[in-house]
């Protein structure tokens, strides 16, 4: 979250739109977590610019998980708007 927040705050003359557009949720990949129950959620994919099923397991993940397609459209879908070069620039992955 600090980086995201250095990163807006470095480039907010360049890349204003995306410091306001986008939430930083919708830029992890969809993870499922070490557990292994069987919980339906979904996980906005920017590629593909959807919000897609995936079975999530019930512990762990990420911050990319929704309870319905509603929830997650409504937190994401507005990204795509943005240049997909800048964003894919910044993208946050777990190491």
């Amino acid at each position: 979250m600090f980086n995201y927040f250095v990163f807006c705050l470095f480039f907010v003359g360049i890349f204003t739109n995306i410091c306001q557009s986008i939430d930083y949720r919708c830029l992890y990949p969809a993870e499922v977590g070490p557990c292994r129950k069987f919980i339906l959620k979904y996980a906005y994919d920017y590629d593909s610019d959807q919000c897609i099923p995936f079975q999530y397991g019930g512990c762990g993940g990420n911050v990319n998980r929704f309870d319905s397609v509603y929830a997650c459209e409504q937190t994401c879908r507005y990204s795509s708007n943005l240049q997909p070069h800048y964003v894919h620039q910044y993208r946050y992955y777990q190491h």
